[in-house]
């Protein structure tokens, strides 16, 4: 038994001795095959990844090329932003070679859209497709005789029209006298003009989604004044209208509404339809009244903090938007704009302790129209705490810088009588010290952290209201209606002399309607009705049509299937 068993173990280790040649073969196999799998996987991996960018890409060219459909630029700029190496959207470091494929960009009509999106130019077009291949080099598979892998990726997309994302818009218009001259590209005032464009743009946005607003300035006393816009049968007497300084209502219809239309019909009983002449009424709607000059930095202001506290209510709040429409040109008002008009006036101040706060300023001659300060014809508002006291020009009369009034401590409210002023002046500073001396008491606006005297570059407010409304995330579009690009003219920036804000003077109409739009190339519009067209601006003829172009750019370019007709 035990020599049985010593000869079957001895069997064993002849038979193992045997088969380790074979084992090691095996072995050998296994891990080549192995190792040719990992370098497939490794290599095919990485044109995988060169696929999803070289895609990214695309998308990225295809809505390029179909944001510039309008402008007939579409095949440039989709080149512009292709993957291509040089292009906006090249990958770097991949080691793949891209290329567009011959015959690409392509543009065509596409007729499943036509109607919400028409073609346009010649050939007339409203759709771009976009294929590019990339030539990934592997390193791997090269030992099987795979030395590259072309991957090729195609996108379509369709140019702006249609419904796009929901909006809450807040149409601000100028109703001061010089929107009642005519339009000839319209044949109407610029305000009858500009109501029917307005009425386009209602039919083109989407009445289940998009809430619309508008409001006006110069503004009125009361809500109840501002309802006479938007009811039949009554119109806004010009007794109503009210000055800047008054902190007027501008909000026609301040809360955005929707439902004002269906189907593209606008509903007559809809407080906008009234509003812009569409609700069948025998009088009613906005008018160009005017009884102010135009100043639009406060109702820019008012506008956006009326939509953020909509936009607050919203489950999710929807874009919100700007559409600014003027001639651009802030200029004073006839009466004490924007919040009290400048003061000129005789006073002196007494000496008090030098250095110290709560010096006793004496006024007298306070307050009235035309005073000889500054030359200034406009109607002078009351002196009140916070007001910043100057020399005036050509006066002997200095004050030390920043000085502001306290309080008033005697006298007529807010006329003639004794004023605690912040700043003790200097002794021996003439046309104080028992000396009369012509100061200037002048209000400071304050918009977005910049400092403004009141009456003073006005249009400058204006752009610092826009951009700090952009800088929160509102859409600004702005429509220079009978706007000058030259400086000096009729519908220019009269106070704007200096360059405190932006370092900008002298700014002109055409400028600061440009300046104001939150992107100044596609949002800022000119009709060209005065004969002259702003530059940098898109022109598109009377108002009613740039309204409806208008509404093209408040939607945007989106990818469709590649097979869409």
């Amino acid at each position: 038994m035990k020599r049985q068993t010593a000869s079957f173990i001895a069997f064993i280790r002849r038979f193992r001795a045997g088969q380790a040649g074979v084992a090691d073969v095996f072995f050998v196999l296994f891990l080549t095959a192995m190792v040719g799998f990992m370098g497939l996987v490794m290599d095919f991996g990485r044109a995988y990844q060169v696929q999803q960018a070289l895609q990214a890409s695309t998308d990225a060219s295809a809505l390029a090329g179909a944001y510039y459909i309008s402008k007939g630029t579409e095949v440039a700029s989709a080149n512009t932003y292709s993957g291509l190496s040089g292009d906006q959207n090249a990958t770097p470091n991949s080691g793949a070679t891209v290329t567009m494929v011959s015959g690409y960009p392509k543009t065509y009509c596409s007729t499943t859209f036509e109607t919400a999106v028409p073609c346009v130019g010649s050939p007339a077009v409203n759709a771009i497709q976009v294929e590019q291949q990339a030539v990934v080099p592997t390193y791997f598979t090269q030992v099987f005789g795979v030395s590259s892998v072309t991957v090729k990726v195609l996108s379509t997309a369709i140019a702006k029209g249609g419904q796009g994302g929901p909006l809450n818009v807040m149409i601000l218009l100028d109703t001061s006298g010089s929107m009642n001259n005519n339009d000839p590209a319209c044949g109407a005032s610029r305000e009858t003009c500009a109501l029917a464009g307005i009425s386009v743009l209602l039919q083109k946005l989407n009445p289940e989604t998009d809430y619309i607003g508008l409001m006006v300035f110069p503004g009125v006393a009361s809500t109840a004044d501002a309802a006479d816009d938007t009811t039949c049968g009554k119109t806004l007497p010009a007794s109503d209208i009210t000055t800047y300084s008054d902190t007027p209502v501008y909000g026609v219809v301040a809360t955005p509404v929707n439902k004002y239309s269906s189907g593209g019909t606008i509903q007559t009983s809809s407080p906008l339809a009234i509003a812009t002449g569409n609700g069948g009424c025998s009088k009613g709607g906005v008018t160009a009244i005017g009884g102010e000059g135009t100043y639009y930095a406060q109702a820019i202001s008012q506008a956006q903090t009326e939509l953020v506290a909509f936009a607050a209510t919203q489950p999710t709040p929807a874009q919100n938007v700007i559409i600014l429409v003027s001639d651009g040109g802030a200029a004073p008002p006839q009466t004490g704009v924007p919040t009290t008009a400048e003061s000129d006036f005789s006073a002196y101040i007494d000496n008090g302790t030098v250095g110290t706060a709560g010096t006793t300023m004496t006024v007298s001659g306070c307050c009235t129209s035309g005073s000889s300060g500054n030359g200034s014809s406009d109607v002078e508002g009351p002196l009140a705490a916070n007001q910043v006291l100057t020399g005036l020009t050509g006066s002997s009369t200095t004050v030390a810088a920043g000085t502001t009034i306290v309080k008033q401590l005697t006298g007529t409210t807010g006329g003639n009588g004794t004023y605690q002023v912040s700043i003790s002046q200097a002794v021996g500073t003439s046309g104080f010290f028992g000396q009369a001396g012509s100061i200037a008491a002048t209000n400071v606006v304050s918009i977005d952290g910049t400092n403004f005297d009141e009456n003073t570059d006005e249009c400058q407010q204006g752009i610092a209201a826009a951009q700090a409304a952009a800088a929160a995330g509102t859409w600004i579009y702005t429509i220079a209606y009978g706007s000058e690009n030259e400086t000096g003219g009729s519908s220019t920036c009269t106070t704007d002399s200096t360059a405190t804000a932006f370092g900008k003077a002298f700014l002109s109409s055409c400028t600061t309607m440009q300046d104001m739009a939150s992107a100044p190339a596609p949002d800022f519009f000119s009709d060209g009705s005065n004969g002259e067209i702003c530059t940098g601006a898109t022109s598109t003829g009377d108002l009613p049509t740039l309204f409806a172009e208008l509404a093209l750019q408040l939607t945007e370019p989106r990818l469709v299937p590649n097979n869409t007709a």
